[in-house]
């Protein structure tokens, strides 16, 4: 069979499909502009401040957990049709808010939209790509979830005023109708279509990816969605890969790397920079860098695979997280000036390693049946650290100061280190008939 181009249907199906991505990262980066605006207008505490950002996480919650059951039973397209209506009630609840509640309100909302593309867009991208194609295609998602934050640190640049905050919401219903209008125009994905015997209609997008039908096949033929997830825990080989997918999604976030999404402007303030155009100037900076070197991931994935740029990545945040805190707890302008330098060094291994890859590998370890509940657990873990973790670092700041505090994030990174090694396969190459095997060959 002659081989496809890169620039093909797969590669136009994801694309379309990692915008729920990029509403993702919009909706997590945009409070960065608008927080300093929103308190002023609605004279919020510092808790109501603090709520208001991290609703989006509990909002996830409910999208994550709710996504992966309604993608198992309804289609992966539709219930990305379903993310897009959240993000647009969301973002016009909150661009019209005239009281603290419907802010509170709107962001809630939009946090279901984002916690159902965070299952669903990865899984879609991996079941339309082809096996040889899957890591770098499902990588274009964190790449759209990257440019999703860049976008909203420049609109929070661009639009510093005191209205400009309610035009930062109204880009998300823009960019959520145009995600809408072009899910129109994308199929359902074949492993979903096979697993409910609508055979014909998935070897058709099976000729357009250009895959071997039985590297689509070899697992829905065998499989139903009406097997219910709580029967395949029982199975060791299943317990197994999802004990390994919910680790690397809870250190996805444990790792730190939403401090500095969330808090970069106050991150850069604690280093000594203390200008209010340099701090967000300096978070602009910072999502300009995890775009970048989410653009390197692509080409890395293609040629190393996940577990070498996982250990790389990792052992390098490591690193990074050591020379911040360093900084932190010194008061010598060049560890100061080294600490500054860490960050972006920081997030730039994350976004080579943990920030790509998580997504992949959640995408291809499980099987048809169970797949979009058991990324929806994994999710849920994902998110519900994700809040903990934005939760207890101001407080964890005053009790064992700057320093002391990513001391601990040194820990843990060293702890996701030794997981990866000894627990996470290599997945590159591999059907998902294939990665099955290990499974079972772990029992």
């Amino acid at each position: 069979m002659e081989k496809k181009s890169f620039l093909g249907f797969s590669f136009y199906v994801s694309l379309v499909a990692s915008l729920g991505g990029f509403l993702f990262g919009y909706h997590s980066g945009v409070v960065a502009g608008a927080l300093v605006f929103v308190t002023k207008e609605f004279h919020l505490s510092s808790w109501q401040g603090g709520s208001w950002v991290s609703l989006l996480i509990i909002g996830a919650l409910i999208g994550a957990l709710s996504g992966g059951c309604l993608a198992d039973r309804l289609g992966r397209k539709k219930t990305l049709f379903l993310s897009a209506f959240f993000f647009v009630v969301g973002s016009f609840v909150q661009m019209e808010a005239a009281t603290f509640f419907h802010l509170m309100l709107g962001r809630g909302i939009a946090g279901i939209g984002v916690g159902i593309v965070s299952v669903v867009s990865p899984l879609y991208i991996a079941e339309m790509s082809r096996k040889d194609e899957r890591g770098v295609m499902v990588a274009i998602n964190q790449l759209m979830i990257s440019a999703g934050i860049l976008s909203a640190y420049i609109a929070g640049y661009l639009l510093a005023t005191a209205a400009g905050w309610r035009e930062m919401m109204g880009y998300g219903i823009v960019f959520s109708l145009f995600f809408f209008f072009l899910l129109c125009f994308i199929p359902e994905t074949p492993s979903f279509l096979a697993a409910l015997g609508r055979k014909h209609e998935a070897k058709i997008i099976v000729q357009k990816i250009e895959e071997k039908e039985e590297e689509i096949f070899s697992e829905t033929l065998r499989k139903s969605p009406e097997e219910t997830f709580w029967k395949h825990l029982c199975e060791p080989n299943i317990r197994s890969a999802l004990f390994v997918g919910i680790m690397i999604s809870l250190f996805q976030q444990i790792t730190g790397i939403n401090l500095i999404v969330y808090y970069a402007p106050r991150i850069f303030e604690m280093v000594g920079f203390g200008a209010d155009t340099f701090t967000f100037l300096g978070a602009v900076g910072i999502g300009l860098v995890n775009f970048l070197a989410t653009i390197l991931s692509l080409a890395l994935i293609a040629r190393c695979g996940r577990r070498v740029l996982l250990l790389v990545g990792v052992g390098g945040m490591a690193v990074s997280l050591f020379f911040i805190s360093l900084g932190l707890l010194a008061t010598s302008e060049l560890l100061l000036q080294l600490t500054f330098f860490s960050l972006f060094s920081f997030v730039a291994f994350f976004a080579i390693s943990l920030g790509p890859i998580v997504w992949i590998v959640l995408a291809e370890i499980f099987p048809i049946g169970i797949r979009g509940r058991a990324m929806g657990m994994a999710l849920v873990v994902n998110w519900l650290s994700n809040y903990c973790v934005s939760l207890s670092f101001l407080p964890l700041i005053e009790l064992l100061g700057k320093g002391g505090t990513f001391l601990i994030y040194v820990c843990i990174s060293f702890a996701a280190f030794w997981l990866i090694f000894w627990k996470v396969p290599e997945t590159k190459g591999k059907s998902f008939e294939e990665i099955q095997k290990f499974w079972r060959k772990k029992k």
